[in-house]
């Protein structure tokens, strides 16, 4: 029931629970909420949250230039 009012928060688009991996996917409106407030928001509906998983990877990191010759 807690999560039913938490999808009701503006922002927040869909939630995605997996019970089996032990995930939820939260998919919000960042122009209106942020990661923190999301957590929150997640642990007063009673979750314990153990990390925050990114589902779009960093991009990788810039090749070294070549040293002038």
């Amino acid at each position: 029931m807690a999560l039913a009012r938490t999808r009701d928060v503006y922002g927040i688009r869909k939630l995605v629970v997996d019970s089996q991996g032990r995930t939820i996917r939260v998919e919000f409106d960042a122009t209106r909420l942020n990661t923190s407030t999301v957590a929150k928001l997640l642990m007063a509906a009673g979750l314990d949250l153990a990390e925050e998983l990114q589902l779009i990877p960093p991009p990788p990191p810039e090749p070294e230039p070549a040293p002038a010759a």
